[in-house]
């Protein structure tokens, strides 16, 4: 199929509120000039503009990402399954994690080790009941980190974010660490500073640039 059909016949999967009417066909197509060249107009709703249309496995928090749909509409008109998708500036992994669901081999990289902390976990959820026995191992103890951090985090919540990363360090120093481990160390950092309930800490981007001296003032 060429890319003027795969435009022809597109109906994105998860919209059902097009903007015309639905059906096998939903892209309309337009004949115009610009100059004395003509040019072929298609109208559609290529990917969603609406949020949480997509996996569920595609919800952390990632500042600066873009919906999956938008890959997925590349992925699907340039690759088959089994082809190979590689994204050499990874960030949150929204490109590769959507090649995955779409059946593709994936290989991605990037500069900030954040990337694979945040995407490869993603490929190996652990069951639910394992994950509640291993939470059960973490021993939490009362504890301060090396720095004062009281301006971000309850001293409580500080404790047992230290007690789950002592925990994480010394199973992955020994060579034990597993996909569950992995899953943990994900959900810990994705939910260590943000704007709603479910995170540790509320703070703001600026935040991220200032010294704990001026956090304090």
């Amino acid at each position: 199929m060429n890319i003027a059909q795969y435009l022809e016949n597109y109906v994105l999967p998860s919209s059902s509120e097009l903007p015309f009417e639905s059906g096998t066909n939903c892209t309309l197509v337009e004949d115009i000039r610009i100059g004395e060249r003509p040019v072929r107009k298609f109208i559609n709703e290529f990917w969603t503009a609406r949020q949480r249309q997509a996996s569920s496995i595609h919800e952390i928090s990632y500042r600066a990402c873009f919906k999956p749909q938008l890959p997925c509409f590349f992925i699907k008109l340039l690759s088959k399954e089994g082809d190979v998708v590689y994204d050499p500036f990874s960030g949150r992994g929204t490109t590769v994690i959507e090649a995955g669901l779409l059946g593709r081999s994936i290989i991605a990289n990037d500069i900030n080790p954040l990337s694979r902390i945040l995407t490869e976990p993603r490929f190996f959820v652990p069951a639910l009941r394992d994950l509640e026995i291993r939470l059960e191992e973490i021993p939490f103890r009362q504890q301060k980190a090396a720095m004062d951090l009281d301006m971000f985090f309850h001293p409580d919540t500080l404790s047992e974010i230290i007690s789950i990363r002592e925990y994480l360090r010394e199973r992955k120093t020994t060579g034990k660490e597993d996909s569950t481990d992995r899953w943990i160390r994900m959900v810990a950092t994705n939910r260590l500073t943000g704007h709603s309930g479910g995170f540790f800490s509320t703070m703001m981007p600026d935040k991220l640039l200032k010294s704990p001296k001026n956090q304090c003032n």
